[in-house]
């Protein structure tokens, strides 16, 4: 009984991004890339990016095509995209956003948040599939902790004790970790064009921090 719910767990798992393929390509149909002002090869770009419809109609509608929003102008900017794209909805130029940037060090929200709810900050930036692997695997992980239990008889004991299995809690702290670190190299050095100057260089001697100026 428990090794079948285990496997259909694993099984769900399995389909799960097998259905939300299908759903993908029924959103598309009917549509016609000339109606939304796009060419066929954007067309392309955007179902191989795994922009939904929704997203892609919403961003034309301010003028932002798929070929410049695929090239990630905010991380040249150092700034977030959804700050990039809120500046572009309000008229702002790249010029202007840049001006915008902070470079400061600020508090960051999102690796905690990431940790408590795996895959929070890769659907937030359209990742659907880390997401989706981050989030399954903690959901597997917790149905596991539930459901996946030990039973053992005590001596003159008629009823079977329940006890919980802890090593499902191995994949679940891994899931929140992943998410967590995810959101953090993200934020920092996806979108935070400074935190690229620090690297760390494997040498003979050990690994040594490294400052590079970039004139």
């Amino acid at each position: 009984m428990k090794n079948n719910l285990f496997l259909s767990l694993l099984l769900a798992l399995f389909i799960l991004p097998s259905l939300l393929l299908a759903d993908y390509a029924n959103e598309w149909r009917n549509f016609k890339p000339g109606d939304a002002g796009i060419s066929e090869g954007e067309f392309e770009l955007v179902k191989k990016n795994g922009m939904s419809r929704k997203k892609l109609l919403d961003l034309v509608e301010y003028g932002i095509m798929p070929t410049e929003y695929f090239d990630k102008p905010w991380e040249k900017l150092g700034i977030s995209e959804e700050k990039w794209v809120s500046g572009r909805k309000a008229g702002l130029e790249n010029a202007d956003l840049e001006h915008t940037g902070s470079r400061s060090a600020q508090f960051n929200t999102a690796p905690l948040i990431s940790f408590f709810l795996p895959g929070f900050y890769a659907y937030r930036s359209d990742r659907l599939y880390h997401g989706l692997s981050m989030s399954g695997l903690a959901t597997l992980s917790l149905a596991g902790l539930i459901f996946h239990q030990n039973e053992s008889k005590p001596d003159n004991s008629q009823e079977a004790k329940k006890s919980t299995n802890f090593y499902y809690l191995i994949p679940l702290l891994g899931s929140m970790l992943w998410s967590s670190a995810d959101a953090w190299y993200y934020t920092q050095h996806r979108f935070n064009p400074d935190a690229n100057r620090f690297t760390l260089l494997p040498l003979p001697q050990g690994v040594v921090l490294s400052y590079t100026l970039k004139f």
